[in-house]
């Protein structure tokens, strides 16, 4: 819903989410980062509102979840995909003005 508020596009997101993750599980492949801010992109969220967290561990492997995000009208879309688990939610904008804590990739795709 454009212009909308975080709660009226959680179902959104979770839909585009979902199917991320069908699409991925379909190629026998886990749906990571650029996936979904790609697909989220794709459904019309702004790729300047997301933040999305590393796919591979300071150690170089493969992480085991990952958040990701969009901030939208003073609140926030996250959701979090690991374990073959995805979990969304709404939240308050963090006073930093942005939705994730702690180190999050650059969306340059």
């Amino acid at each position: 819903m454009p212009g909308g508020t975080a709660a009226e596009n959680l179902a959104y997101f979770d839909y585009v989410n979902s199917q991320t993750i069908s699409t991925a599980a379909a190629q026998n492949q886990t749906a990571g980062g650029v996936a979904f801010t790609s697909a989220l992109r794709t459904g019309g969220f702004a790729i300047a509102d997301m933040q999305v967290t590393p796919d591979i561990t300071t150690v170089g492997v493969k992480a085991d979840s990952i958040q990701f995000s969009v901030a939208m009208k003073g609140q926030c879309l996250v959701g979090q995909y690991g374990f073959g688990q995805y979990h969304s939610l709404v939240a308050p904008l963090l006073g930093t003005g942005k939705c994730l804590i702690g180190d999050t990739r650059a969306i340059d795709w």
